[in-house]
């Protein structure tokens, strides 16, 4: 509970990368989670990843899903906003 600041500062990182994905295989998300760690949370088409450094991070994880054949759909790096914070807090995304 609180307002959306405080929410928002209840996350360890407000940064986000996210890619939307094809391809993402168990053995891929594996490999994902042996580099990244705990920073990378993986869905049925989608990572988020919490950036160290954003700039270098993108470029390494763009490089894993080349090496990994995932598919790229869509990459975004974006701010703590209403629903980072319910992924964040849920594991689930808000839906309509």
């Amino acid at each position: 509970e609180g307002t959306m600041e405080q929410l928002r500062a209840q996350l360890p990182n407000q940064t986000q990368i996210r890619v939307e994905t094809r391809g993402l295989t168990r053995e891929a998300g594996v490999q994902l989670v042996h580099h990244f760690g705990d920073r990378i949370r993986l869905g049925e088409d989608l990572l988020t990843l919490q950036p160290q450094r954003v700039h270098q991070d993108i470029a390494e994880l763009v490089q894993h899903c080349g090496e990994l054949h995932i598919d790229i759909q869509h990459l975004g790096v974006r701010e703590a906003d209403l629903e980072s914070v319910f992924l964040e807090l849920t594991g689930r995304e808000l839906r309509d």
